[in-house]
């Protein structure tokens, strides 16, 4: 199962960007003291903008608790070397003695999820780029941190693969029937009657626009096709109406599916939605 990750929160102190670097290796830091300490208030306190002694990371980590402040694609200021900065992801763990065995068994899982994303990265303590005794307790611990992060990464990149699939359903065998009658299709209100809409009534397909419980018109046909294109990773409203929103995503996936671009839902670009491969 892939570790839940907590994004809600982003630090303010990071560069955008690797410098020209690869990411090369993982370093592992400690909060410090844990007395009073807890995991919102270190998320908070690498995120906050300061005048003087910016640092953050990217994990923040504890018993069951994971929190991403800063995108592995960034440079965390966390090790007091710039070139390590640029080459490592970092990791925060929680100090508190008495939950140094769960706080390892969350990391290994993230590490795990890591290498599975870059391949395999060694571990390094902060220490090793900095004059520091970070991270503490954990300095004798990473060889056994490294073997509980190995037995898990074939679960990991199982997961990760698993839940890159979910993102971007695979299309079914076949689409379901056209809604509309030949020479019908989907498209804007100042269209002829043959532009289905769904803002007015059209009484030439009256199973297809209807009144929905707010007493507004909709088109189900229109808002099966939206909700389809929603699933495959397309912004896109469901709500049944054909508007600047819907139009602009269908001349987008007729160009991406060597379609003719008119902006129109016709058998064509209603079928392409179900039978085309997901890209």
């Amino acid at each position: 199962m892939a570790l839940s990750i907590d994004t809600s929160i982003r630090s303010r102190n990071y560069a955008r960007g690797r410098g020209g670097h690869r990411i090369r290796h993982i370093t592992i830091h400690y909060w410090g003291t844990w007395v009073g300490q807890s995991h919102e208030g270190i998320v908070e306190w690498l995120s906050k903008w300061r005048l003087r002694g910016r640092t953050s990371a990217h994990y923040v980590v504890s018993p069951g608790k994971v929190s991403q402040i800063v995108s592995e694609a960034d440079t965390a200021w966390a090790n007091g070397n710039r070139t390590a900065n640029q080459e490592s992801i970092t990791i925060e763990l929680c100090p508190d003695p008495a939950r140094a065995d769960a706080t390892l068994v969350t990391c290994a899982q993230l590490i795990a999820e890591i290498r599975a994303r870059h391949g395999d990265l060694p571990l390094y303590p902060h220490k090793h780029w900095y004059n520091t005794d970070c991270p503490g307790l954990f300095t004798n611990r990473l060889d056994e941190l490294d073997r509980m992060a190995r037995g898990r990464v074939a679960r990991a990149a199982r997961s990760v693969a698993a839940a890159t699939a979910a993102s971007k359903p695979a299309p079914n065998l076949t689409a379901p029937a056209f809604p509309l009658p030949s020479g019908f299709y989907y498209g804007p209100r100042r269209g002829p009657a043959q532009s289905v809409s769904g803002h007015v009534r059209n009484t030439r397909v009256p199973s297809d626009v209807v009144i929905s419980r707010w007493n507004a018109w909709y088109s189900k046909g229109l808002k099966l096709w939206q909700e389809r294109m929603k699933a495959r990773g397309w912004k896109i409203t469901p709500d049944g109406l054909y508007g600047p929103e819907t139009e602009r995503v269908v001349r987008q996936f007729q160009r991406n599916k060597h379609l003719v671009v008119d902006g129109k839902i016709g058998p064509a670009t209603w079928a392409a939605v179900w039978t085309e491969p997901v890209k």
